[in-house]
């Protein structure tokens, strides 16, 4: 009986010794996928096995005693999607493998993976750059609507001042001198909105979850560009995931969300990718409307679609389409007037389709073309017309690029648009008891555009030197545009680089100024003249601070003193309708000048964000009337700061705070014995500063095969009384009205997201 117990206990500890001879580990290396910075605080577990550990600082991490066979690694932290992804183990084999958190992409330690540095230009000598990561998008669109252009908003040398708008002004332009592009084309801004009014609210139509980066350039932008004066925002949308098959779901007092994306194919060479939203934004909207009888209600939905298709190494082509419609209300109103609207409805389309081809190593053609559209439409409680809009686009590009070595890259290129429009705006008018039309017109024209520049390095990189042009031709009016353009970038030191810009820019009038109520088929296309000097200085890797200075001289700017009522020798008058109506025409002259220092650090551990200010001058003057006066988006004082923390694997605190001294409110308008009244000068009136401070947490919830997030916010943490003033013209009528609303009041507000 000894003797077989003694059996018994050695073929037990040959047979334990043997498995532990077998068992593997797994050593590897969490990063982060646009920079390659190791991301401490990471969760690495196999979960059916209840093994789990935490990355170090150094990112790396270790799993031992691992069984033998196919195991399914779990990677997650807060603020990045689960990764979930199957390895094989051999018995007694280490396994060693890098983790890149962000697009979930899992890679052996032999492979080569390209990576930015936290702070690497677009191109070498661009200047007034900034790119907002998906995960800063994240943290800066707020929970109560997931708006890429309101993540825009605290980006240095941005000013907003109407918390209901997506829309943001730049170094003293507004937001029709800014180009909205999507993977680079240019498009009608596809925004919920409600047209021809001021009063409203408006937010873009693609939410976070489909965005890949921002860019916004301030001033200075490359030849590229066209058909804009003032800067550029790019919204890059990214591509499905090719590993497997996701969800993520999310829900706040807002609206709902859902987004789903995998592989199409056992050899994983095409995605795809859907995402949709629909919101209940309209009773927050209503509720917080400090009269609520005036209040309107809003509420959209929209959705988004992406295939990606790879057959080679050497071709890629993507096709995206996105479509939206919203829907303002105002039936709760107590009384309406016959020039009140009752429903503002809006419809976008958006169709792009791009293909690119590698057609060497050192050459490269990207082929792009796209429609959209939109349908704008407001009714009054009668159901009778108030305004329409169909603005359209057909569109062609092709982009060329040319790397004859290491120093020097040609870039060409062409841009045709067809454009059409039909308009028409109607007023009720009191006298004779009918609808007067104002507009009405249908139109359409081509405006094709071309651009070479070549870019030369040296110095091992530490001198750029980017020159080129502009060409482009509005068919209608049948005026051609040439635009000289260049910047050069030398580090005297290490890590300190000097960059200098000068460009020259345009934008053809809109369908509104050729053909509407003051319509004027002889203007010319508006022109500015960017001069821009930046200094940065890298503190480490991960921290820099910048200073620049810029003066856009704008000239040819659509204005007429005479569409606008105001006082004249004391009198009253107004624009005059007719057969001696009033003009548009190209009397604007002027200039923005200002300087702009922030600190930013970039970093996916820790403290991560910038302090910003900038002071701005813009001022402008009419050559009609010799009147001096300054710019609609004139703001003195801008100040903008965001930061954001991960404490723990679960757990990241941020913070954004936003302050400007304001703009005028546009008109001859001035105050007097607390009312607002009609004056000789313009934009003397100014609305009061506007500031915003909130704060908010991510807080992840790790399951066996899901991943759960609460987001608390709160809006307004310090009480900012904000307001905002609009005005209403009839020249129909002969009538301006000035209105006074308040913003968001302190507001806690949260949301979940699921992702499995």
């Amino acid at each position: 009986m000894r003797f077989v117990r003694v059996v018994l206990i050695a073929s037990m500890y040959l047979c334990s010794a043997n498995l532990h001879a077998q068992a593997a580990r797994i050593h590897g290396k969490v990063l982060d996928s646009r920079t390659s910075e190791p991301i401490a605080k990471a969760t690495v577990s196999i979960r059916d096995r209840k093994i789990e550990t935490r990355t170090a600082d150094n990112g790396e991490f270790e799993l031992t005693d691992i069984e033998p066979g196919e195991i399914e690694l779990y990677v997650t932290t807060v603020g990045y999607a689960l990764l979930r992804k199957k390895i094989d183990v051999s018995p007694a084999t280490p396994v060693e493998i890098e983790i890149l958190l962000g697009p979930e992409v899992l890679k052996r330690t032999d492979e080569i993976t390209v990576t930015e540095k936290p702070f690497v230009a677009l191109e070498p000598a661009s200047v007034s750059e900034h790119t907002l990561t998906q995960a800063e998008m994240r943290n800066l669109t707020s929970v109560l609507v997931d708006d890429a252009l309101r993540s825009v908003q605290a980006l240095p040398g941005v000013t907003t001042g109407d918390d209901f708008y997506a829309e943001f002004s730049s170094r003293g332009a507004g937001f029709r001198s800014i180009g909205y592009a999507t993977d680079g084309i240019l498009i009608f801004a596809p925004l919920h909105e409600v047209a021809d009014i001021n009063d409203g609210a408006s937010l873009s139509m693609l939410n976070g979850d489909v965005i890949e980066a921002v860019t916004l350039f301030n001033g200075g932008f490359s030849s590229k560009y066209g058909d804009r004066t003032a800067g550029y925002l790019n919204i890059q949308t990214r591509e499905g995931n090719r590993q497997r098959f996701t969800n993520t779901g999310t829900a706040s007092a807002s609206g709902v969300g859902w987004t789903s994306e995998g592989p199409i194919g056992k050899l994983r060479k095409a995605s795809w990718l859907f995402s949709a939203r629909k919101s209940y934004l309209d009773r927050l909207v209503n509720g917080l409307s400090s009269d609520p009888s005036s209040a309107f209600i809003f509420g959209f939905k929209d959705f988004f679609a992406k295939v990606s298709f790879e057959p080679t190494v050497r071709h890629q082509i993507r096709l995206s389409g996105n479509f939206g419609n919203s829907r303002a209300d105002e039936h709760r109103k107590r009384s309406f007037g016959p020039n009140s609207f009752l429903f503002g409805d809006s419809q976008s389309d958006v169709g792009i389709a791009d293909w690119l081809w590698i057609i060497t190593n050192r050459f490269t053609l990207d082929s792009a073309v796209s429609y959209d559209r939109a349908l704008l439409k407001n009714v009054n409680h009668n159901q009778a017309l108030l305004f329409r809009a169909t603005p359209r686009q057909f569109a062609f590009k092709q982009d060329a690029a040319y790397q004859f070595d290491s120093h020097n890259k040609l870039e060409a290129g062409y841009f045709a648009r067809d454009l059409a429009r039909e308009g028409e705006r109607r007023r009720w008018q009191v006298s004779t008891q009918q609808f007067v039309t104002t507009d009405l017109f249908s139109a359409s024209t081509w405006q094709p555009g071309a651009y070479v520049q070549h870019t030369i390095t040296a110095s091992n990189s530490r001198a750029a030197f980017t020159y080129g042009g502009r060409f482009d031709r509005l068919s209608l009016t049948g005026q051609n545009v040439l635009m000289p353009r260049a910047s050069a970038a030398f580090s005297p030191f290490q890590k300190t680089k000097v960059t200098l810009a000068f460009g020259q820019y345009s934008q053809f009038p809109n369908f509104f100024q050729l053909f509407g109520e003051f319509a004027n088929l002889n203007l010319k296309a508006e022109r500015a003249t960017h001069y821009t000097f930046q200094v940065e200085q890298l503190l480490n890797d991960k921290t820099r601070i910048r200073f620049e200075a810029y003066d856009r001289e704008d000239r040819n700017g659509i204005y007429s003193a005479d569409t606008e009522y105001r006082l004249v020798n004391g009198r009253p008058v107004g624009p005059v309708i007719g057969v001696n109506r009033a003009r548009l025409e190209n009397n604007l002259r002027g200039h923005a000048r200002g300087v702009e220092v922030f600190v930013e650090r970039r970093s996916v551990n820790k403290l991560s964000g910038w302090i910003s200010y900038g002071y701005g001058v813009a001022r402008y003057r009419d050559a009609a009337t010799n009147m001096s006066f300054d710019g609609n988006y004139d703001q003195r004082h801008t100040a903008n700061v965001y930061a954001t923390y991960r404490l723990k694997p679960t757990l990241n605190l941020s913070a954004k705070f936003r302050y400007g001294s304001n703009f005028p409110i546009p008109g001859f308008l001035m105050m007097q014995s607390n009312r607002i009244v009609l004056s000789e000068q313009r934009n003397q009136l100014r609305v009061p500063a506007y500031s915003r401070l909130d704060i908010r947490a991510n807080k992840a919830f790790n399951f066996d095969r899901w991943k759960l997030t609460l987001y608390g916010e709160v809006l307004n943490v310090l009480r900012r009384e904000n307001i905002r003033y609009t005005s209403e013209m009839d020249t129909v009528n002969g009538t301006l009205s000035i209105s006074r609303d308040s913003m968001f009041p302190l507001l806690p507000i949260a949301g979940i997201r699921v992702e499995f």
